[in-house]
């Protein structure tokens, strides 16, 4: 299941974000991991696993504690692949994170906002 949450976070946070949750490190809620897409996750998640119904809350805990994990390790990557002057592949590496906002987007809990 940790090997998972790497891949959800990999596949559908995208890397403008800093932080998983407000710290004092950050004014900027742009920065954070919004809890609507953190639900998102959890979502996608019950899709795919089958866990007892009455442990529900203790396992989502969990869940959303492995993301942050996941969520600090890619970062910590990022940071380490700009330092050294490369740049992540958008096209290779972060092709499904277009499919997820379309798909928040359509749910109507998400309205995408180009900047052009």
């Amino acid at each position: 299941m940790v090997n998972q949450c790497g891949y959800y976070i990999t596949e559908h946070i995208t890397i403008s974000f800093k932080l998983w949750k407000k710290s004092k490190s950050t004014d900027n809620d742009a920065d954070i991991v919004r809890d609507i897409e953190k639900e998102m996750l959890w979502v996608d998640v019950k899709r795919h696993f089958s866990f007892s119904e009455d442990r529900e809350e203790l396992f989502k805990d969990w869940v959303i504690k492995m993301m942050a994990f996941a969520f600090q390790a890619q970062e910590k990557l990022e940071q380490r692949l700009y330092k050294k002057g490369l740049t992540p592949d958008v096209e290779k590496d972060f092709k499904n994170q277009v499919d997820y906002l379309v798909r928040l987007h359509k749910s109507g809990i998400f309205v995408i906002k180009l900047i052009i």
